[in-house]
């Protein structure tokens, strides 16, 4: 916490996700991690469990008790959070860097109902994804290139190739959110 406010990780961040889309117990939460794709993140209760406290501490989630096991609920105030993360815009950082991290705050906008700001998350995501392909393609016209062997030629290759997979899928989800009164 920095002078009173909580810095939300993307751990946190799917937490209240998950929560949104079905208040759970702990335990519940931590399974989805352990069977999902989502256990990049952690399945461990050492870190599920005390980002849940945080939260709950934060007023991000409320924890209600049913018999033995506290249900985490998302509040007013996780349900801003979440829609300011999961909408903002993506960065050319994010996309070199964390283009998961893109992916999964884009999967979560399904529950804020908002395609007007889904469909501006996947324009943004499309020109960061075409300014990183138009900067990776110079490095690769560039004279660094000759002194790079062949396995690092062949690696670059395959980002490119990789992210113009992402620029299909940008244009193909934009076709799915199209601008209002089209």
């Amino acid at each position: 916490m920095m002078g009173g406010r909580v810095t939300l990780t993307s751990l946190s961040y799917a937490l209240i996700g998950l929560a949104l889309a079905a208040p759970r117990t702990g335990y519940a939460l931590r399974k989805v991690f352990a069977d999902t794709p989502l256990g990049v993140f952690s399945s461990s209760p050492g870190s599920i469990y005390p980002a849940l406290r945080k939260l709950t501490a934060s007023r991000h989630l409320d924890a209600r008790t049913d018999g033995n096991s506290a249900i985490y609920h998302v509040t007013a105030k996780g349900r801003r959070a979440l829609r300011d993360w999961a909408l903002a815009p993506v960065t050319l950082h994010e996309i070199s860097r964390e283009a998961d991290i893109a992916l999964l705050r884009f999967a979560f906008q399904e529950m804020l109902d908002d395609a007007a700001g889904t469909r501006a998350f996947l324009l943004s995501f499309q020109e960061a994804v075409t300014a990183h392909i138009a900067g990776l393609e110079a490095y690769m016209e560039s004279d660094d290139v000759i002194h790079m062997s062949v396995h690092g030629r062949l690696a670059m290759e395959n980002g490119i190739m990789s992210y113009r997979c992402n620029l299909a899928w940008a244009e193909k989800a934009l076709r799915a959110f199209p601008e209002e009164g089209k």
